[in-house]
């Protein structure tokens, strides 16, 4: 593994780059940056210093050296002027042959200040994806001599070989397969272990590509078979034959890979970004060994988020550097720049907010309207409220508190589009949002109001679009089945809790119920006011409405989702004193929380358990300020 290399100006300046230090280097290394900006050109130098070998040069030198004795004698010797000039211009060569491989051996000892390969320079592999054009030889074309050339070459170092060879090693496999069940060699050593190596291999196909190798009979042929059909090479798309080269690349090269120095250009190539990384993560944890290192140049943004920060290194305009904390300009240099980066950020946070959504949407609508593919029992068990107006033949109303953008509304409406046998529920059904318009920006306004709109409600859209709460109380009091807070409470201040469920309290029909949703584990942080953001467990709304056996958890998916349902008789038993007992709850869970991460996190840290770790110091952080301002 090289942990630092310097790359001297005399090398650099040969193709057209700027010298550079590259320290602290790791199992992965990236060098990130758009096209045209010189990455490939520092990978390929960096595999030449890598290969350079200090023994073979010193015997290059050795054998000039041995000349010159021979040349000198040769010289004092003839007469032929003419021959003695020829003999003059050989020594001179010789000597400046010398001197420059001389000056090669200290320049290159300058350049690997640290590698863990000491006596010998660490073997080098480069993984090139074949061509365009290149063809796998088809097993069925050769005799069993070529078929086994064929297949021993799949040892040889790249995925070029493992392309070629790949459907002859596949063929090997499903005879192995065959032979290991055949009656007269089940007792083989050789059979037995084929069809450990075939089921080795295996496990790695089903891990890049989702299928096995089996085999089947044409007559006395064995032939391969891949997920359950005939393996034809030219049937399988460009990435399914790669992923199926890296298959037989990280089986059948373990050796010439382990403790190796890889180097791949753009492994992203005709790969889906996951696929890559799968391939990429069997190399780095399973095939390299302790010494081993990968090296890639990539404008791949997920490739380096798998690297870490620690791998990435950019490179613009022919010059290289760490990118540290100046990340974010490499990620803006592959997104298109700083709006490309807006754009993506905007993107990736809106899917979350649908994803969100939409299971909202799942906690809401009864049995028959949620998505009946899910399998979800829990999706049904809303109250009864819902179910009981809906078979009296009664109108049911929705209010979204805090509507924002008015993602419930696009959700619900998407959901009525997907799901049949919704038309007369739909008819029954009236969706209101509400959005207090000191936190909602013009354009989000906009955006909620289109998205209300689309639902197609009877009567005009400011029935059911308010930014007033008085003069929506004075509308439609008593007269709201569900109110449904949707990541919102966690936004409002400890302050305005008790306001705002009066507020809630004076909307809910006798029989209506607060639906409280919120992603205990949100993928971003946030500071919504002055004291942080407040995320209360499944068991702090019993606490807050005192009534810890009333509130009834509707879903709790994957960890983090939660919907409860509070019934409107609990609206009014908050009070300061519930608020604080909810309040100190959290604070106790967050320090559970921490103290267990800090336990996890020393056996196996990863980049989840850091996000959790700030995440719920956060919380303790928050629900203490919280708790001190309001004694």
């Amino acid at each position: 593994m090289i942990k630092q290399i310097y790359l001297a100006p005399e090398l650099a300046t040969k193709r057209g780059l700027t010298e550079g230090l590259l320290e602290r280097l790791g199992k992965v290394v990236i060098l990130a940056g758009p096209n045209g900006s010189g990455k490939s050109r520092y990978l390929k130098l960096i595999q030449s210093i890598s290969q350079y070998n200090t023994k073979d040069t010193a015997k290059r030198i050795a054998r000039q050296q041995s000349k010159l004795p021979y040349l000198n004698s040769e010289l004092g010797l003839t007469k032929n002027e003419a021959r003695q000039l020829e003999i003059q211009n050989d020594i001179s060569e010789s000597e400046s042959i010398i001197q420059e491989l001389k000056q090669e051996i200290e320049l290159y000892k300058r350049t690997i200040f640290s590698s863990s390969h000491t006596d010998t320079p660490p073997s080098a592999v480069v993984l090139d994806y074949p061509a365009a054009n290149s063809l796998a030889i088809n097993a069925r074309d050769m005799s069993p001599t070529r078929l086994k050339e064929s297949v021993g070459s799949t040892t040889t170092p790249g995925l070029q070989s493992a392309f070629s060879g790949m459907h002859t090693y596949c063929t090997h496999v499903a005879q192995s397969m065959y032979h290991a069940k055949h009656p007269l060699m089940t007792e083989s050593n050789k059979a037995i272990q084929n069809q450990q190596d075939a089921d080795t291999f295996n496990q790695i196909v089903q891990s890049l590509l989702g299928g096995k190798l089996g085999f089947t009979l044409e007559e006395t042929e064995v032939l391969p078979t891949f997920r359950g059909r005939p393996l034809v090479i030219h049937e399988l798309s460009t990435g399914e034959r790669l992923l199926l080269a890296w298959a037989i690349s990280l089986h059948r090269q373990q050796q010439a890979l382990s403790n190796a120095i890889v180097f791949i250009d753009e492994p992203e190539s005709h790969l889906h970004h996951d696929a890559c990384i799968r391939a990429l993560s069997k190399l780095r944890d399973e095939v390299l060994g302790p010494d081993g290192q990968i090296w890639l140049a990539t404008h791949s943004v997920p490739l380096l988020a798998w690297g870490g920060l620690d791998a990435v290194h950019f490179v613009k305009d022919g010059s290289i550097k760490f990118a540290g904390n100046t990340v974010t300009s490499v990620v803006e240099s592959l997104l298109g720049g700083k709006d490309g980066k807006d754009r993506l950020s905007t993107f990736l946070s809106d899917a979350d907010e649908i994803a969100f959504m939409e299971f909202a949407v799942q906690c809401i609508l009864p049995a028959g309207v949620a998505d009946a593919k899910t399998g979800d029992k829990q999706q049904v068990q809303f109250t009864e409220v819902l179910n009981q107006r809906l078979a009296s033949n009664q109108h049911v109303r929705i209010l979204d508190y805090s509507a924002g953008k008015g993602r419930f509304a696009s959700a619900l409406r998407e959901r009525f589009a997907s799901t049949t046998g919704n038309e007369a529920l739909r008819e029954r059904l009236n969706y209101f949002a509400y959005n207090d318009p000191r936190f909602i920006e013009p354009d989000e306004k906009d955006a909620c109001k289109a998205r209300v709109a689309a639902l197609e409600q009877p009567g005009s859209i400011e029935e059911y679009y308010w930014e007033s709460m008085a003069q929506l109380q004075a509308t439609h009091r008593h007269e709201i089945d569900i109110i449904v807070l949707c990541n919102v409470l966690h936004e409002i201040e400890p302050d305005d809790w008790i306001r705002t469920f009066r507020d809630i309290d004076e909307l809910l029909a006798p029989d209506g119920v607060l639906v409280v949703m919120e992603d205990l584990l949100p993928p971003v942080g946030e500071l919504p006011n002055k004291r942080g953001y407040l995320l209360l467990d499944e068991f702090g709304p019993g606490l807050l409405f005192d009534a810890p056996k009333s509130v009834k958890v509707l879903q709790k998916r994957e960890n983090r989702l939660l919907a409860a349902a509070i019934p409107k008789a609990l609206l009014s038993r908050v009070t300061p004193e519930t608020r604080s007992s909810a309040l100190e709850h959290l604070m106790s869970f967050s320090r559970e929380r921490v103290e267990q991460i800090r336990a996890e996190v020393s056996n196996s840290p990863s980049h989840r358990l850091g996000r959790e770790h700030a995440h719920y110091a956060m919380l303790y952080t928050n629900a203490s300020i919280a708790l001190t301002s309001l004694r």
